[in-house]
């Protein structure tokens, strides 16, 4: 029934075979009318001194009948097949309107008897037609359901809306097709915990990173340097995206793999830069592996945070990335995490050639690329504020540059806490995830560094400054045990 507010109505064509069998009848009638089914049956119906005929031709005919359930033993089978007694005469009317397919799903049949050889007794006119079988007892209570639900149009598996082609099909140089296989196998390998999985994500990781190479800028198609790079982005970022998938997988199933994720991040970092060997550039031929580096490592930290893996966190943000920037001199050949955050500079030109009234092109580039996704925006956001937190309060042995927490800008007007500070009021939770990430800072240092921090940051964003204490929840943080 396609209106709730209506009571299906149905009518049982059976054969007074046995009592048994009567009584089996009226006991199934009894429970659909108790179920909601508003059942016509001849004990019911038929008083003395009634025509049998008209009754049985009026249930079949009648409109407001909306389900027709036809028991099937032996002897139904041989007076519909014959034309036999009432049997026969209901068979007579039913079955033009059965093959008419005016209305499809208005018959069943419930099987009750089979012979020797397994074949349900069914009249010929039900040939080839699927049954609800009730010939074993031991089933009755999932076949009861099957029929209820027929009957009240609420089968268990409904057939889902139909959905749009995948992009991956659809639309294939705008998403991550060329990798598509390796991907999907080297995801699939763990979930199910294969043992070729550790081999399977290197090969994935492998094309991965040659096919970011492949969408470098291409300055001939267009008519602005900005465009040509913002085209560039655009085609990475499916990829980048598949990224982050692969990476959900390691942190959840083969974590002890997490190595592979940083070791990417990596190989990112030193596509922002040129090689050695090369001799003829433009410095905006790197500006787009900038922005996806940028925007990866965040998305990194946020699925991290996002599956309260502290300890895969701290392992992230203390490696010493081997990037091998040009022209370094006597600097250190390894940095921090830090590197990832460049400004990237065709950005800020392109804001400046359209006049846009925007605080942070690149942050607001950051947003719409991660709303409705997997990290959220807002969990990048509390990303980007870890990651500060770690630059800021922490010291090293490696070279810490600045990292600047572009997308808190939209924080900016934040009246509460990230969830990782709020439930900090806890102090043995600070302590978990401050130990690997903030090397045990002591909650007195990490207030100091956050009224630091606000100091520093005094004019962002939209000049009101960060709102660091807020955000950080200083206020209450190690408040409870």
């Amino acid at each position: 029934m396609n209106n709730n507010s209506i009571t299906p109505k149905a009518f049982i064509s059976y054969s007074w075979s046995t009592l048994d069998h009567q009584q089996w009848v009226m006991n199934i009638a009894t429970r659909l009318v108790q179920d909601g089914v508003d059942v016509e049956l001849d004990k019911w119906g038929l008083r003395e001194g009634g025509d049998k005929f008209e009754f049985m031709e009026r249930m079949v005919s009648d409109p407001t009948v909306t389900k027709v359930l036809i028991v099937c033993d032996e002897s139904y089978k041989n007076k519909a097949d014959n034309r036999e007694g009432g049997v026969g005469t209901e068979s007579t009317i039913l079955t033009p309107d059965l093959y008419s397919q005016k209305s499809p799903n208005k018959f069943a049949a419930l099987v009750v008897e089979k012979d020797e050889d397994g074949n349900a007794f069914t009249p010929a006119f039900w040939a080839g037609r699927v049954y609800i079988d009730f010939s074993d007892s031991a089933e009755y209570e999932d076949r009861y359901e099957q029929l209820l639900r027929w009957c009240l149009d609420k089968p268990l598996n409904v057939k889902p809306k139909l959905g749009k082609i995948p992009d991956f099909i659809a639309k294939p140089t705008q998403n991550a097709s060329e990798t598509l296989s390796k991907f999907k196998r080297a995801d699939t390998a763990l979930r199910d915990g294969k043992t070729n999985s550790v081999g399977l994500v290197k090969e994935y990781l492998d094309l991965l990173l040659e096919e970011f190479k492949k969408h470098g800028v291409r300055y001939s198609d267009y008519e602005h340097r900005d465009d040509a790079v913002i085209a560039s982005i655009n085609e990475i970022r499916p990829y980048s995206k598949q990224f982050s998938e692969i990476e959900i997988s390691i942190i959840r199933y083969l974590p002890s793999e997490f190595d592979q994720i940083i070791s990417a991040h990596e190989r990112m970092g030193r596509l922002m830069f040129r090689s050695d060997d090369t001799s003829s550039w433009n410095e905006s031929d790197y500006d787009p592996y900038e922005f996806i580096a940028y925007e990866c490592f965040l998305r990194s930290i946020a699925l991290i945070l996002d599956e309260a893996r502290y300890d895969l966190l701290g392992k992230i943000v203390s490696h010493a990335y081997f990037i091998d920037q040009p022209d370094r001199g006597g600097r250190s050949s390894t940095t921090s995490f830090a590197i990832f955050g460049q400004h990237v500079r065709s950005i800020e030109a392109r804001k400046r050639r359209l006049n846009l009234n925007r605080i942070d092109v690149q942050a607001d580039m950051i947003k719409e690329g991660n709303e409705n996704t997997n990290p959220s925006f807002e969990k990048i956001m509390e990303a980007d504020f870890v990651l500060l937190l770690r630059n800021h309060l922490i010291s090293g042995n490696v070279r810490f540059e600045g990292w600047y927490p572009r997308t808190l800008i939209y924080a900016g007007r934040s009246w509460k806490p990230f969830p990782l500070f709020a439930r900090s009021e806890s102090t043995a939770f600070f302590k978990e995830w401050s130990s690997p990430i903030l090397n045990g800072i002591s909650v007195e240092k990490f207030k100091e560094g956050i009224t630091a921090l606000e100091q520093r940051f005094r004019e962002f964003g939209d000049y009101s400054g960060l709102n660091a204490g807020t955000l950080a929840n200083v206020e209450f943080i190690c408040s409870k045990p």
